[in-house]
């Protein structure tokens, strides 16, 4: 696609070249003006000055040709840019993209609780139970008691995520 880019610029480069300084003092000279002077100057007898003369004729003509052919090349090529452009956005999304998609987007449906459980209690979300129960009594004692209920949720929440182990029977 930045080739597409590339090109599409050096089209347009081209036309404003052709359109402002590739300007000579027969560009206000029509086209039947332009035929009528070649001709002439091809039917008298070549002195010095008629083949520069036929040069910035030529010159003129080939300004004239270049003109539309880079302007028009210059809408097409651009026009071909933006729909690539679009298609790849709306297409695969590269891995760098996808990185940056994972690190800035919410966590999927469930998760936010326990990311909200694990901030209240300011543990991580995967703490194991005894931090979670260590954090919970550190918040207890220094948050009024109307708070009590909602770290007891946030404590309940983040170990249903991650629950005990089960006691481990001893043999006799």
């Amino acid at each position: 696609m930045r080739w597409l880019l590339v090109l599409t610029l050096a089209c347009v480069a081209l036309a404003v070249h052709q359109a402002t300084l590739a300007k000579s003092s027969y560009s206000a000279y029509s086209a039947k003006q332009l035929d009528f002077m070649r001709a002439e100057l091809e039917r008298v007898d070549r002195g010095e000055g008629e083949d520069f003369q036929l040069a910035l004729l030529g010159g003129e003509t080939r300004r004239r040709v270049l003109l539309p052919v880079s302007a028009g090349l210059s809408v097409g090529l651009g026009a071909a840019t933006v729909l690539a452009w679009r298609r790849r956005r709306s297409g695969k999304m590269t891995d760098e993209e996808l990185r940056l998609l994972t690190a800035v987007s919410p966590p999927p449906s469930g998760q936010g609780e326990f990311q909200r459980a694990a901030a209240l209690l300011g543990v991580a979300a995967n703490a194991p139970a005894h931090v979670i129960d260590a954090a919970l009594a550190a918040q207890i004692r220094a948050q009024p008691p109307e708070a009590h209920p909602k770290l007891l949720r946030a404590r309940d929440v983040l170990l249903k995520k991650h629950p005990p182990p089960a006691p481990s029977v001893s043999s006799q």
